[in-house]
């Protein structure tokens, strides 16, 4: 849990109306090299994006990570360096996300997860990635797709024109690989619009001095990671709208062979070098949000506890944690409302949103100062109670909302109590019990497997994940020296 303020990302009718009386119309787009239906300028383009990627950007981005982000700026840089001028100005962001995940938004927004970056395994690989949404930035295959989706995509939202490189498939049941992908980062795109992003990555790879087949050895990767994701369902490779990955991998790897590579240098000196600076990235669940640990949730970072009802469905999203009855009856919300140390400061905003005034009393939770008020029945409707509690604790205001049926709902209420009344500093003992995965890179002892090297090393990545992360063959014999990352659990210390 972020707990940081919600957003949604949905462009106004105005500000599309006014992007359609400045529309380019159809026009030849040079990177793509063909005809383009886009109703909006590059510059109109550029800015109405702007404040969207700026809040993924604020909300989503990878904290305590200055110099992989430094690195990622300088590879952007290099991209966009000998194509031709245009209004975009490129930002390249690191987002905290578990799912392996690359995308683009109209105007030059480009977004890599960590998800993603601990499947790379050189510059090269890195290097694609970002040109591959380069690419679809260069063609406008967002902002084509938000002409072409008008007006039935007008408040649709970022999924009506952000276009990513990788499958929500991807992100969905791969054991120590994380949580399910995160869906408003991506929709469908056509296999004409994947096919250009493909062709202009590579001609870009090419001529800033980057081996234009890392696009085909890293899609083979994404192909054995869809594969190893098999559950015996139907498995949606790129999704419908994708090319085959198979097909992407054979063609990338053909176009490659034709491509002749500029002399320049890599901005680092060797792979080993590169993996150096993946060295400690998290994996999985990144304590910084926060940690359910069944139903106990645990923030280091803001050193707070809570004990959430047991059996109910608990939910630890960016900007609040929620918890679930089984039948939905009864709800536990808990949020940040604002800064400070008196919980009376959150009073004014709660009146305002209920259209009420507040008839609150003070106590303490578990030493902490707190206000706690049952919202009037004419402001919630006939069927449902709602009791906040505000709660100060580390120079923020804490809210949590009770939600429970005001018929039959004395159980709900006492359990809501309950979890309400344990919010607590945390203790020492639970946070020596949070623990993080992180990207470790070890040196191959001669003669040895993957399997063999996965038990020395303890790794918390299979033999299979650990081959795949790798680019290796599952049953290569390692050379002495060889450096191989690997996942690690180790003790979280908060920043």
């Amino acid at each position: 849990m972020a707990l940081l303020p919600g957003y949604r990302i949905v462009p106004t009718m105005l500000v599309w109306l006014l992007g359609l009386a400045a529309c380019s119309g159809c026009a030849w787009n040079p990177a793509s090299n063909r005809p383009q239906l886009v109703l909006m300028t590059q510059n109109f383009e550029h800015e109405t994006t702007k404040p969207e990627a700026e809040k993924i950007q604020k909300t989503m981005g990878l904290r305590d990570a200055d110099a992989l982000d430094t690195y990622v700026d300088a590879i952007g840089e290099r991209i966009v360096a000998g194509e031709p001028a245009t209004d975009f100005a490129f930002e390249f962001t690191v987002l905290d996300d578990t799912s392996p995940n690359a995308f683009a938004m109209p105007g030059g927004y480009v977004f890599v997860t960590r998800g993603l970056l601990m499947l790379v395994t050189s510059e090269d690989e890195l290097a694609a990635v970002l040109a591959h949404e380069a690419g679809h930035v260069y063609a406008r295959h967002g902002a084509n797709r938000a002409s072409l989706g008008a007006p039935i995509h007008l408040v649709t939202g970022i999924g009506a024109f952000a276009t990513g490189l990788v499958s929500p498939r991807l992100g969905q049941g791969i054991a120590n690989f994380g949580s399910k992908t995160t869906d408003l980062l991506l929709s469908p795109h056509n296999r004409q619009q994947e096919r250009e992003a493909d062709k202009i990555s590579q001609q870009i790879l090419a001529k800033s001095g980057w081996d234009p087949a890392a696009m085909s050895t890293f899609l083979k990767k994404l192909q054995r990671l869809d594969e190893a994701a098999d559950d015996n369902r139907t498995r949606l490779t790129f999704l419908s709208t994708h090319p085959a990955t198979e097909e992407r991998v054979d063609d990338t790897n053909e176009r490659a062979a034709d491509l002749e590579r500029s002399k320049d240098e890599s901005i680092v000196a060797s792979d080993n070098d590169f993996l150096a600076k993946l060295n400690g990235l998290p994996i999985g669940t990144n304590p910084q949000q926060g940690v359910l640990l069944d139903s106990s949730f645990f923030h280091p970072d803001l050193g707070l506890q809570i004990e959430l009802p047991t059996g109910w469905i608990q939910r630890n999203e960016r900007d609040k944690l929620v918890s679930q009855s089984k039948y939905g009856r009864g709800f536990l919300v808990l949020s940040v409302v604002g800064e400070g140390d008196d919980p009376y400061q959150a009073i004014e905003a709660a009146e305002k949103e209920h259209e009420t005034k507040l008839q609150t009393h003070e106590t303490y939770i578990n030493g902490l100062r707190a206000l706690q008020t049952t919202v009037p029945q004419d402001a919630t409707g006939q069927n449902t109670r709602v009791d906040v509690t505000w709660i100060a604790h580390g120079g923020l205001i804490y809210e949590i909302v009770a939600l429970s049926p005001r018929k039959g709902g004395d159980g709900y209420r006492a359990t809501l109590k309950r979890a309400t009344r344990s919010f607590a500093p945390l203790s020492q003992a639970n946070r020596r019990r949070i623990h993080v995965q992180r990207l470790r890179i070890v040196t191959a002892q001669a003669g040895e497997t993957v399997a063999s090297l996965v038990i020395r090393t303890r790794s918390a990545w299979s033999a299979q994940m650990v081959a795949i992360a790798n680019g290796l063959p599952g049953d290569v014999v390692l050379e002495a020296g060889q450096t191989i990352k690997i996942a690690r659990l180790e003790p979280y210390q908060a920043s």
